[in-house]
């Protein structure tokens, strides 16, 4: 068996790209924004969009972003089941996990010993004013919809599936027909009735 030679490691891509490129990638793995890194990469603000979109395509750049979320990863100790939990729990979150409604209809903030494990971490932030009409308390989950894009880019398959085609192609028609009885003959299939 032929000993193959250790992947290249993330500096080692980084290394063998140009240093713009390795500034994008660099940036690209801090929030996994193309068109961000590329203006923080110091490409066009006008064409951040198309050179973000476009750096990500090469296979330098994508090895190199591949073998840095790898990194990341390991040196974070998480995996993907991990994040998509944790997403989970945004995504899937429920206002009534954080509030109860009253006899009266009016909102009453479920106290924190109440809340399941780990729906604390869905809590963006609380605010308590003081109004003229009473204590107000603001409660702001993380984005709903952000975490759940964020769940479909990483179960969503590389290639969509095949779409499925249902057609039928004949080849030949039978003549149309003229009398009832040619009519009756056809809904049986071109069989005569027996009698």
């Amino acid at each position: 068996m032929k000993n193959v030679p250790p992947a290249p490691s993330y500096p080692q891509l980084l290394e063998r790209l140009p240093a713009k490129q390795a500034r994008f990638v660099e940036e690209y793995l801090l929030d996994l924004n193309p068109a961000k890194a590329a203006i923080r990469a110091h490409y066009s603000e006008r064409a951040a969009n198309r050179q973000g979109s476009r750096l990500l395509k090469q296979a330098g750049v994508r090895a190199a972003v591949e073998a840095g979320k790898a990194e990341i990863s390991k040196r974070l100790r998480i995996n993907q089941d991990e994040v998509i939990k944790e997403l989970a729990l945004i995504g899937f979150s429920d206002l009534a996990d954080y509030v109860a409604w009253d006899e009266t209809g009016r909102p009453v903030v479920n106290p924190s010993d109440n809340l399941v494990d780990g729906k604390s971490r869905v809590v963006e932030s609380i605010k308590f004013e003081t109004t003229a009409n009473g204590p107000r308390v603001t409660i702001k989950l993380h984005d709903k919809v952000r975490a759940l894009m964020g769940i479909l880019d990483r179960v969503k398959p590389a290639d969509p599936p095949p779409t499925q085609k249902h057609e039928v192609t004949f080849t030949s028609f039978p003549p149309e027909p003229g009398t009832m009885e040619e009519w009756e003959m056809l809904v049986r299939g071109g069989k005569k009735e027996t009698p």
